[in-house]
């Protein structure tokens, strides 16, 4: 191969050059950091195994939870009719909540580099019951603010980072393959919390759902335990343990994590950042809003929890397919995440128009969910392209918050503009738009990332760290 030569231009968002070489560049990026060992004491070069898949099982079991805010739709139409507040003002509960449960990434991200992901998890778990018992009892709006927003969105929050990463630490050849059974684990309760919430609604009231998923939140607290770390036996040599100079290695980079802003200063990194937000802001406005959305056309609610559970079926489905097929095709995650963009945009769009049956809106809420979950399975990879593995947790637990911020102003615009407009039509075409920005946003992300890898092939520098990309755009 002539490395002298020009590689030829490709379309906008195609498939990746240089995935050749995108293992040996993964294997030296842990070597250059410090990682031959990777954070939680596992030796990466023998991935797999009885506890690692446990662990795996564990997480997508902590990402299962979390979905249990996807019954937040059905609680609304409750809401509206139980506090006789404005849809504005009602929707705030559901945006609190979202915003603590990714807006509060960074102090998760912190918690889970100063108490272990393990330690996290169980704190997040026992956090969300907490605040699903107080809901239970609330007499008013003003207490589900606090008592659903922010308990069950901080407990959210530690529990979103903890699983969401773990399990990357323990595979690299198949990171991305474990990443999409992980995230899988969101989409299945996606599918089901919305079926749970409205039968346990109708059954029990909306007192007595909160109770009961107050009990099911509990569980992460299993899920936590499972997240032991592997030990490595230490060899010794010249006096000493490699054990000691391994701890040392830890941490001295724990230090500089808390220390390190240079992310902040990173236009990647804020780019990255605000395609999350975006993602957020468009996402709850549908997830939140859908089954108060097709109420106006004459469904039912139960239509509308099985509209959501449809997203769910599809979410699924999409996080498992694009983690395999991520994991054999030489393409970037992040080349994938653009992609994305234009898909959710593509599938929100009829959303704002009276379709002719609920059928059909089966049909797009199923699409829109399989673009929502691929792209959910395909941050955390991306987020090691750009990074690497030594800064992820911090990164991912930014983008995260910046999904967060997006999803606590979302639902709260949508409510504006029906109050406004008497309909859900312009918040649906607002969504679109904003999906559609995320899409161009991404453009110069994939062009700096695509002149990165084509440097490499071009001067032979096989084994560089992914994560250079991002320190090349920091340094002068």
């Amino acid at each position: 191969m002539d490395l002298d030569v020009e590689p030829p231009s490709l379309p906008m968002l195609p498939f990746a050059e240089a995935g050749d070489c995108r293992e040996t560049m993964a294997h030296s990026s842990l070597v250059d950091v410090g990682l031959e060992h990777d954070e939680v004491g596992c030796d990466i070069e023998e991935e797999g195994g009885t506890h690692a898949w446990l662990v795996v099982a564990a997480c997508s079991f902590g990402q299962f939870l979390t979905a249990s805010l996807m019954g937040w739709g059905i609680f609304l139409i409750v809401f509206l009719d139980q506090f006789g507040e404005s849809v504005s003002e009602t929707s705030l509960v559901g945006s609190i909540c979202v915003g603590f449960t990714l807006g509060a990434g960074p102090v998760a991200s912190t918690l889970c580099n100063l108490l272990t992901h393990r330690v996290t998890c169980i704190l997040g778990s026992i956090i969300m019951t907490t605040g699903y018992v107080i809901s239970a009892f609330a007499p008013n709006i003003f207490v589900l603010y606090f008592s659903y927003g922010f308990l069950i969105g901080s407990g959210g929050a530690c529990l979103v980072v903890s699983s969401g990463v773990m399990a990357s630490f323990y595979f690299q050849n198949k990171r991305q393959l474990v990443t999409g059974f992980v995230i899988a684990g969101c989409g299945v309760g996606g599918l089901v919390f919305p079926l749970i919430v409205n039968y346990l609604v109708l059954e029990l009231t909306w007192r007595g759902a909160m109770l009961i998923l107050g009990g099911i939140s509990l569980q992460g607290c299993v899920a936590g335990a499972l997240m032991r770390p592997k030990q490595t036996k230490p060899k010794r040599f010249s006096g000493h343990t490699e054990e000691t100079k391994t701890t040392k290695k830890q941490k001295s980079k724990l230090e500089n994590k808390f220390c390190d802003t240079s992310l902040l200063k990173n236009w990647i990194f804020l780019a990255f950042a605000l395609i999350q937000s975006i993602r957020g802001v468009h996402s709850f406005i549908v997830f939140t809003t859908l089954p108060d959305r097709i109420l106006s056309q004459g469904f039912t609610q139960s239509q509308g929890a099985h509209l959501l559970a449809f997203a769910g079926i599809s979410s699924t489905i999409g996080r498992v397919l694009i983690g395999v097929f991520a994991n054999y095709v030489p393409i970037k995650a992040t080349t994938l995440l653009g992609i994305m963009c234009y898909l959710q945009a593509a599938s929100i769009l009829p959303l704002a128009f009276d379709l002719p049956s609920f059928g059909v809106l089966c049909v797009i809420s199923a699409f829109y969910g399989a673009a929502y979950g691929m792209s959910m399975t395909l941050l955390p990879t991306a987020t090691i392209e750009l990074f690497g593995l030594d800064r992820t947790t911090v990164a991912y637990g930014y983008f995260v918050c910046g999904e967060g911020l997006g999803g606590f102003i979302g639902p709260p615009i949508a409510g504006v503009l029906y109050d406004v407009a008497g309909a859900y039509s312009a918040s649906f075409l607002t969504a679109s738009a904003i999906a559609l920005l995320g899409g161009i946003l991404s453009i110069p992300v994939y062009l700096a990332q695509r002149r990165r890898f084509h440097d490499i092939q071009l001067h032979g520098r096989s084994n560089m760290d992914p994560g250079s990309l991002a320190k090349q755009s920091i340094e002068p």
